[in-house]
């Protein structure tokens, strides 16, 4: 079976999979889409529908549907101040922990918005919905700085915030305040503090100094350029004709810039009507020797060819330019090399490649190549290419014949490792008592594997390999998560 055809196959169930949904048998609503939607109902069934979370974190207590999510979540989750009523939460701070204690855990709302009559846990949040929602500043008992309230209300009330000094200066917007305030830092019955670039003093100086055309045509120009802009305006447009002249329409521009604008964007078709016209009709040469020249240059490279290439001698000489540590080919084909193994270079030269047929063939497509390192790189990537077909020739075959276990137990194994994996099954799996027991629980595990995973989530322990070194049994192989993070703690 081609990719095509594979791609084509797994489509269509794809469109049936979503006309056609499994849905629980209990009624509650669920339905699974897919390829898969067999194995989601039948995990639904076993772990969700109707049944509370049957996997709990060791660390915080919280219990999942899922055992995936709680193993991802011993793993991600940070030694931190767990709250002793075991709500749940977790913090970094102890502070934090006590005022959560304090005011939020198991605790009813203390603080109380006077204007909606909403509740909040902290008063900082009571803050923020007074001026986030109702777009008004709290009252002065929820505020220690009195003066800095009163200066707040004066800004907020002067909507544009004016200028106390009378300088004339308001400002508007979301910003106001802080405007306000750089200005009477900076600015209100202050001297310059900060020097200008003479680029920026230019254009200041621009902006009151406007060029004017003496003409009296209502032109000027403002900016570090306008008295070019000026000269520009005086030499091509005020009271001047136009003087840029389109050849296929016959249009006048004031600008060349313009002309090429209006060649590129009106006369574009033309131009390739021009170039078809060209190739339909070729210049041939008057001599008879079969050259013919198409384009829109073709009369000039036939002029060039009756005065350099027609009926007569080469002209033009290749004169070897020799300079320090360089050698050229004896034979005159124009090869030169440099650095300090050139005559060796030479004679691999004259040995393989000048005038020489290709020595080298490969032993697949028998193509000939100068250099033996040249077929080898070619044979290099053709073996590759024929290697993934061979690989793509066989994940098919293995998915037609998988590898059964010969005892009955249902196990079966696909790819190109589906002997290794039955060896291994029946090795260590297939009525074979569990080799690989917890030190801590004593529960068997039929593959070490498991085994150090087990000892990473239940027990929070990494196992470490044991040196060849010091056999002794009294040796701890185990490193505990718990006694790390106690010196965190600690420190």
């Amino acid at each position: 079976m081609s990719v095509e055809k594979e791609k084509y196959f797994i489509n269509q169930l794809n469109s049936l999979a979503v006309i056609d949904p499994v849905e629980c048998p209990n009624n509650c609503g669920r339905a699974y889409k897919g390829l898969r939607r067999k194995h989601s109902l039948k995990r639904h069934l076993l772990y969700e529908c109707g049944k509370p979370p049957q996997f709990q974190c060791i660390v915080c207590l919280k219990r999942f549907t899922n055992k995936k999510i709680n193993s991802k979540r011993l793993f991600t989750f940070p030694l931190k101040y767990l709250c002793p009523r075991n709500c749940g939460r977790s913090y970094n701070h102890r502070a934090t922990m006590n005022r959560h204690l304090k005011y939020e855990c198991g605790v009813p709302p203390r603080f109380k918005c006077n204007i909606c009559g909403k509740m909040f846990a902290q008063k900082v949040n009571l803050n923020t919905h007074i001026m986030s929602v109702h777009c008004k500043i709290p009252t002065t008992s929820q505020f220690s700085n009195q003066r800095l309230l009163a200066r707040i209300n004066e800004f907020v009330q002067n909507d544009p915030a004016y200028c106390p000094r009378n300088c004339g200066r308001s400002y508007k917007g979301k910003w106001r305040k802080t405007n306000l305030r750089n200005h009477l830092v900076y600015e209100c019955g202050l001297p310059c503090m900060f020097k200008l670039k003479i680029s920026e003093r230019l254009e200041m100086a621009a902006l009151f100094d406007p060029a004017i055309c003496p003409n009296q045509c209502g032109r000027q120009y403002k900016g570090k350029r306008r008295k070019s802009n000026l000269k520009v305006h005086l030499k091509y447009e005020c009271g001047v004709p136009r003087q840029f002249r389109c050849d296929c329409c016959h249009r006048t521009f004031v600008h060349k810039a313009h002309l090429k604008g209006h060649m590129g964007l009106v006369h574009e078709l033309m131009t390739k009507m021009l170039k078809e016209i060209s190739k339909q009709d070729p210049v041939d040469c008057p001599n008879q020797c079969g050259r013919k020249y198409s384009g829109k240059y073709r009369k000039t490279v036939l002029t060039n060819h009756l005065r350099y290439e027609c009926g007569k001698a080469p002209t033009f000489q290749y004169d070897m330019v020799y300079s320090e540590g360089m050698e050229f080919c004896p034979n005159m084909c124009g090869r030169s090399y440099r650095g300090r193994y050139r005559t060796k270079n030479i004679k691999r030269h004259l040995r393989y490649e000048c005038g020489v047929q290709p020595k080298f063939q490969c032993d697949i497509c028998l193509k000939r190549f100068t250099h033996n390192s040249d077929r080898k790189k070619h044979m290099f990537l053709l073996f590759l290419e024929l290697r993934h077909k061979w690989l793509s020739q066989l994940n098919k075959l293995s998915i037609n014949d998988p590898a059964i276990c010969p005892n009955m137990c249902g196990r079966k194994y696909k790819g190109l490792r589906r002997k290794c994996h039955l060896k291994r099954h029946l090795i260590d799996e297939c009525g074979v008592p569990k080799k690989f027991q917890c030190h801590l629980c004593l529960k068997r595990f039929a593959q070490n594997d498991t085994l150090k995973s087990h000892l990473v989530i239940v027990h929070k322990q990494i196992p470490l390999h044991r040196s060849r070194f010091y056999n002794d049994e009294s040796t701890e192989y185990y490193l505990n998560l718990e006694k790390i993070g106690n010196r965190e703690f600690r420190k």
